[in-house]
């Protein structure tokens, strides 16, 4: 792999990435690089030298295994931050540590694509309310959104105005009913994923969406 010049992704299953490789990446065209894991710490200090310089990265994935709730991912956390030139992210970790990873996404602000996964859904943290990412075209997350947060989530989608897709949690029907006016500040809102904690009425009647809506 480290002949090919012109080389700019590549994700094999099951390999284990040699440390002279990963050297190599710091100098190299790859946009994008395997699944970074938990278990891997033994390689962050090579992750931490090579990934923040790699001029060209684009696109970075970690997560930890979920059913080891108890990991330590800090170590990720911290090499996330410290990425800034990133333009995608993707990271799985226990929901404990949510808080912890969205005050490092406060640099980030050339994301365009963030997705947020954890082992079940999480409360709004007090960094992501504050978290303005000028480039955010997509959020998927399941972050689960109260009545309490309707104020400050809708200040938060005004800052955001190229979203195209948004996935998010609500505790109810009732909550998401009360954000409709909000949605019409996504001028280019096209993709709308929402999810209940609670079961809702099956006769209920959606009232006007925004019209540039194609997927709900």
């Amino acid at each position: 792999l480290m002949n090919l010049s012109q080389l700019s992704a590549f994700d094999i299953q099951g390999v284990r990435v040699p440390e002279h490789f990963i050297k190599w990446m710091k100098t190299s065209p790859l946009r994008s690089i395997p699944r970074i894991y938990h278990h891997q710490r033994r390689l962050a200090p090579f992750f931490f030298n090579v990934l923040p310089a790699m001029s060209h990265l684009e696109s970075l994935k970690c997560e930890c295994l979920f059913g080891e709730p108890n990991q330590d991912v800090t170590w990720m956390i911290d090499l996330v931050r410290q990425c800034t030139q990133l333009t995608k992210l993707e990271v799985g970790i226990p929901h404990p540590q949510i808080p912890i990873l969205a005050a490092a996404l406060l640099g980030l602000t050339n994301l365009v694509e963030l997705r947020l996964y954890a082992d079940e859904v999480w409360k709004m943290p007090p960094a992501f309310a504050t978290l303005h990412l000028p480039h955010l075209a997509l959020l998927h997350t399941e972050m689960q959104i109260s009545e309490a947060d309707l104020s400050v989530f809708g200040e938060w989608l005004e800052r955001h105005p190229r979203l195209e897709k948004l996935s998010v949690t609500f505790d109810r029907l009732e909550v998401f009913q009360q954000i409709y006016p909000v949605l019409y500040t996504c001028p280019v809102l096209n993709s709308l994923d929402v999810f209940f904690m609670e079961d809702t009425d099956s006769s209920y009647c959606l009232p006007s969406l925004p019209p540039t809506l194609r997927k709900l």
